[in-house]
C-alpha cells in the first residue's frame, strides 16, 4: 500500500485489506463518499498551477 492510499485509511480495524474482509462489513454509502473525496482531492492537486508543498523529513506514523 503506497502513501497516497494511506492518506485515506482509518486503520481502525485489523481486517482492513486482508482475506478476512467480508462484503457484509462494507459500508457502501461511506465507500462512495470516500471515493468521491479522493477523486476530488486528486483532481484539485492535478489541476492546480502550483505543486503541493511537502514537509522535509516527513515520516508517516501508524
Amino acid at each position: 500500500m503506497g502513501i497516497p492510499s494511506l492518506m485515506y485509511t482509518t486503520l481502525l480495524h485489523p481486517d482492513y485489506h486482508t482475506p478476512q474482509d467480508r462484503v457484509e462489513n462494507f459500508n457502501f454509502p461511506k465507500l462512495k463518499k470516500m471515493a468521491d473525496w479522493m477523486y476530488r482531492t486528486g483532481w484539485k492537486v492535478a489541476n492546480n498551477k502550483q505543486s503541493p508543498n511537502t514537509e522535509k523529513n516527513f515520516k508517516l506514523e501508524r
